[in-house]
């Protein structure tokens, strides 16, 4: 892992490269270390303009870890690729300016313009600064989900793998048979979502973690969608399911986000040009997304003895969370009959 110091060197000379030997770098702070990227701001300037910027490095993950994921993850390049390709599609996304390199010496990931806004999900379902911008959000959530939903596939089928329902599922028992962990609930779970798998109706460009807190929010609404390695062909109904897993209200009661119904998200998607999406699937969507988010909770708790990593105070404390997605998983059931 570089120093502070080698990496201000050598952001300095990705600017340089970008923007000409006269840019200077100032401002470069590190905002997170999150689970699969680490996130830089920047600015970048030059006599004509000071770009503001946001660097996303790819951690590196052994191949048992990257095994071991819930989800497949893409690479950096692909990440890029299916952002250019939704902005290009119309959904609100940062401006790609700049996929790494071997030359940058940086690691794997990107640059991107910085947009300005919120993203903690608490804030935006429940802080009152959003009070006004809420009532809006759903329809702005359905607008890019339907944009992203009618997409032409045939580009997005060089870089996105196809993953079914029925492949995730195989996945997540995968995942639970090497974790050797006897859990009756979540064993009764894998095997009511493996009997009550909906048909597609068709395959579309799927984000795959589309919630609240993977947004950027402002005064005017939803400016951007964030963390983007996740996409795949696949089910669409799945981003709409997962919008409503209640972990991702933050507290708030709407289920869509903690800032609308579900059935204002079936509306508005289809409003905006989307499918039209019966209750039904979305609660079995939403029934899965819980299920998913559950075997999340399980491995970050087993992941120091499959990795090597050290056992830490924030793995034990969502190891325990499990049992909160299960309890929301058996109510679904209970809407879905």
């Amino acid at each position: 892992m570089a120093t502070d110091t080698e990496m201000t060197a050598r952001v300095t000379a990705l600017c340089k490269r970008l923007f000409g030997e006269s840019c200077t770098l100032e401002n470069l702070v590190c905002l997170t270390g999150g689970a699969s990227k680490t996130t830089y701001a920047l600015d970048a300037v030059t006599k004509e303009a000071t770009r503001a910027l946001i660097l996303q490095v790819s951690q590196s993950t052994t191949p048992r870890e990257a095994e071991g994921d819930v989800i497949p993850r893409l690479s950096a390049c692909s990440d890029a690729a299916v952002q250019q390709f939704a902005q290009h599609n119309g959904v609100p996304v940062p401006e790609i300016v700049h996929v790494l390199d071997a030359q940058d010496g940086i690691g794997t990931g990107y640059v991107s313009r910085r947009i300005d806004g919120e993203t903690l999900g608490g804030r935006i379902a429940r802080g009152d600064a959003y009070e006004t911008v809420r009532p809006w959000l759903v329809e702005q959530c359905a607008r890019a989900l339907a944009a992203l939903h009618t997409a032409d596939t045939r580009q997005a089928q060089a870089w996105l793998p196809q993953v079914s329902a029925h492949d995730l599922l195989e996945r997540f028992r995968r995942q639970v048979d090497r974790a050797s962990f006897e859990h009756p609930a979540l064993e009764w779970a894998l095997s009511w979502l493996s009997k009550h798998v909906p048909d597609a109706a068709h395959v579309a460009v799927c984000h795959g973690d589309f919630r609240n807190g993977n947004f950027i929010v402002g005064p005017d609404g939803l400016r951007a969608v964030l963390d983007w390695e996740l996409a795949s062909l696949g089910d669409p109904t799945q981003d709409l399911g997962w919008l409503c897993v209640r972990s991702w209200r933050f507290g708030a009661s709407p289920e869509c986000g903690g800032f609308g119904s579900r059935e204002a998200l079936i509306a508005s998607y289809r409003k905006a040009g989307g499918r039209p999406v019966a209750m039904r699937d979305l609660l079995y969507w939403e029934a899965f997304g819980n299920v998913r988010w559950a075997l999340h909770c399980l491995r970050r708790g087993i992941r120091h003895r499959q990795a090597g990593r050290d056992f830490s105070v924030e793995d034990a404390g969502i190891a325990r969370r499990l049992a909160e997605p299960l309890y929301d998983f058996f109510q679904l059931v209970k809407q879905y009959g």
